[in-house]
């Protein structure tokens, strides 16, 4: 569809944003906003997400696609209970504002986006698609990182989903 944004969201601490127009280029990318609470433990920044979203929909006809957490084998319960309530606190900005989204499940996602790639290691698959479907595109999260960050892939790839 012409003139509409496909926004993904990869949820989660090292999660992300990726708006996608509708010819596939991308528009822009965010690493999930987080501050560092006690310790070396960080926290999500509800406020700067709810910033971030506001300004990614604004004026624009977006379609959202959210990723639906689940558990998986190995995962710690702290970990889970971290990723489901940022869905949670996600999926509520969206429906308090009234934007139309869509949950889609990780395998789902990953079945028609990455197909051909090795998705035994779902993240480098993501880095390998974004890296092949956007050559010249930064995938580190800072200038400074030395990786690439899964999140931004991901959530790249989610929004390639969409269309």
């Amino acid at each position: 569809m012409e003139g509409v944004y496909y926004l993904g969201i990869d949820p989660g601490k090292s999660g992300a944003f990726a708006l996608i127009d509708s010819r596939g280029n991308i528009s822009e990318k965010h690493v999930m906003p987080v501050v560092k609470a006690k310790g070396s433990k960080s926290v999500y920044d509800v406020q700067r997400i709810a910033s971030l979203l506001q300004g990614l929909l604004e004026d624009r006809k977006v379609k959202v696609i959210l990723e639906k957490t689940q558990p998986f084998p190995g995962t710690g319960a702290v970990t889970c209970w971290s990723l489901g309530y940022c869905e949670g606190m996600i999926e509520a900005l969206l429906v308090s504002n009234k934007v139309p989204y869509q949950l889609v499940r990780p395998n789902i996602w990953q079945k028609k986006v990455l197909a051909g790639f090795n998705t035994k290691d779902t993240k480098q698959a993501s880095y390998l698609y974004c890296a092949r479907t956007w050559p010249t595109e930064d995938w580190r999260a800072t200038d400074r990182s030395k990786k690439p960050h899964d999140g931004l892939t991901d959530a790249a790839a989610i929004a390639m989903y969409g269309i």
